[in-house]
């Protein structure tokens, strides 16, 4: 996490002033806030996430239609549906599932090819939570969901409850979009710099779909855990990256459309996987596109990029883990 907060430092000076670190709610997910002493920010991923991404990476790769690409021996066909464990908020003793209720965990065929692509399927996963609270400091929403909170403290409860869900709901996408812009650009980076690596925009193509696959099981799997009204369902922020997302990286060999398009095909492959397995996720695609991207113009108009940490009165405390 470090050495992705050094790169950035260029781009985003803001990034000098983020210390990384695990969080360990027993709960899945980060979190971004101010530094008790108010000299920066906080920025981490929660302890238990890898568990769960494990979870979900291994029960989908077990389905043998599933991920073709990514594996060199055909899995063995399943004998009963398998579910999806989740884990307990604050670390409880009794797992919840999604899905059949089939305990076992699956056995995967000996696959190198398969194994080589989960591990790294694994560390894109941490890697976009990471990213995506990364962005949430760059553009400002830290200071936004402060004086939003502030304002909403002075509401009735079920003004509330609606100003906030109106106001903090648009800041889960917009930072998806710089989140996934910091991912293009890392990813880039590192084959630009390899010599060995001659194809390169192929290479680029498929680690970026590698990387939306990754992108698309977090965010099915945070529909599990957040059903509020401040995360939007995986179906949203498949939408968001195709309509209103743009990743412009001129120096390298690739278009922002070359660069969505392979993360989005990423995505579309989990969402595939996942109703393989028959597990639930929302259906929602919002069909009136300028009414979807309207609230997002508007907050993402209000953020203000901060360029160093704010003075704060008081203690400020982190916000609790989300996307």
């Amino acid at each position: 996490m470090k050495t992705l907060l050094k790169r950035d430092e260029k781009v985003f000076p803001i990034c000098k002033y983020v210390s990384p670190g695990l969080t360990n709610y027993g709960w899945f997910g980060g979190s971004a806030g101010y530094l008790t002493d108010r000299t920066g920010y906080a920025v981490a991923v929660e302890a238990s996430s890898s568990l769960q991404i494990l979870f979900a990476l291994f029960r989908l790769m077990a389905e043998p239609s599933s991920f073709t690409s990514l594996k060199s021996v055909r899995q063995p066909k399943l004998k009963r549906p398998i579910g999806l464990p989740l884990l307990p908020k604050g670390g409880g003793p009794e797992l919840r599932w999604i899905g059949n209720e089939n305990i076992e965990a699956p056995a995967l065929a000996e696959d190198s090819k398969l194994m080589g692509h989960l591990r790294l399927l694994h560390s894109h996963a941490l890697t976009y939570l990471f990213l995506h609270e990364i962005a949430h400091v760059i553009e400002g929403h830290i200071e936004f969901c402060r004086e939003t909170k502030l304002k909403a403290a002075r509401m009735r409860r079920q003004e509330h409850e609606e100003f906030l869900g109106k106001e903090l709901r648009p800041l889960e996408l917009l930072a998806d979009q710089r989140g996934l812009y910091l991912a293009a650009l890392h990813i880039l980076r590192g084959l630009w710099a390899n010599p060995s690596i001659k194809r390169k925009k192929e290479a680029a193509i498929e680690h970026l779909t590698l990387f939306g696959i990754a992108t698309g099981i977090v965010s099915l799997v945070f529909e599990r855990f957040f059903g509020d009204y401040s995360h939007p369902p995986a179906s949203h922020r498949a939408l968001y990256l195709r309509v209103g997302v743009h990743i412009n990286l001129p120096a390298f060999d690739l278009s922002d459309v070359e660069i969505r398009s392979a993360l989005n095909e990423g995505m579309q492959q989990a969402s595939d996987a996942w109703d393989l397995l028959g597990w639930p996720r929302s259906r929602d695609v919002p069909e009136d596109i300028d009414r979807f991207l309207a609230p997002l113009i508007d907050v993402e108009s209000r953020c203000v990029r901060p360029k160093k940490p704010p003075v704060l009165p008081g203690r400020n405390k982190s916000r609790r883990p989300d996307s």
